[in-house]
Parts: structure tokens; sequence; C-alpha cells
């Protein structure tokens, strides 16, 4: 498969589904807003595995409401563990309880991650991945 970069303008006035994977940054806060969704085809479909605050989810509500776009997928959500009733009762969103990293193979590098943290430090190193310095 051949994958090629698109500026973001281009990308979401183009696909057909899109897979947010990213982590939250300062930058993609509410990447996807209302000018987003309006400038997306009513046939796309939004999926977000990532982190929820990448998403405004009141315009993203909207949007699938008003036929903006087709369908959404959530895993993550902006305040976790709320879920806006609004999406509970449409037909074009399916809602997952955030288990995107629920598989084996994840808790397995997870727990290693964690195990290789522990000789790192018991070796007085530094610990790699620290969430808060």
């Amino acid at each position: 498969m051949k994958v090629t970069y698109r500026p973001f303008d281009e990308l979401i006035a183009t696909s057909d589904f899109i897979s947010i994977n990213a982590p939250q940054t300062d930058e993609n806060y509410h990447q996807f807003n209302e000018a987003a969704f309006k400038a997306m085809k009513p046939t796309a479909n939004i999926i977000n595995v990532g982190r929820g605050p990448i998403i405004d989810e009141a315009a993203l509500l909207q949007a699938l409401k008003d036929g903006e776009i087709a369908g959404a997928a959530l895993d993550v959500y902006e305040r976790e563990p709320e879920v806006d009733d609004g999406f509970k009762i449409l037909k074009n969103v399916i809602l997952t309880p955030h288990v995107g990293n629920a598989t084996v193979e994840a808790r397995d590098a997870m727990a290693k991650i964690v195990a290789d943290n522990v000789v790192l430090v018991d070796n007085d190193q530094p610990a790699k991945f620290i969430v808060n310095p």
C-alpha cells in the first residue's frame, strides 16, 4: 500500500475514513472542530482511538445530526469517562469504553516497559517514558 502525506485541509476534504491515533498536544486540541467537519465529505467517517480532546465533541455531535459527515467511532472521549448522551441515540455512531489498547500484545508491551523501568531505576539510571517528570 502506498501512503502519501497530505496537508490537513486536503486530508479532511478528500478522505472517506479518518483515523485519529495521535497523542494530545496543545496544537491538536479541537483540531477536528465545526470548520473541519463542514469541510469533510458527507460520506466521511471519523475514528478516534488517540485522545478525546482532539475532537470538539459538541461540533461532532452537531455534524452527525446534520448529516455533514456519515459516522463516527469513538474509543476515547473529550471528558472521559463521560460521554454525551446525544451520541448514544445516534445510529451512525459506535462507542467503545477506551479499549484500544486491550490486546494481549499491547498489555504485554506495557508490562515490559514497566519492568524495564524498574530495572533502570534500580541501577540508578533514569526511567524511560516518564509521564510527570
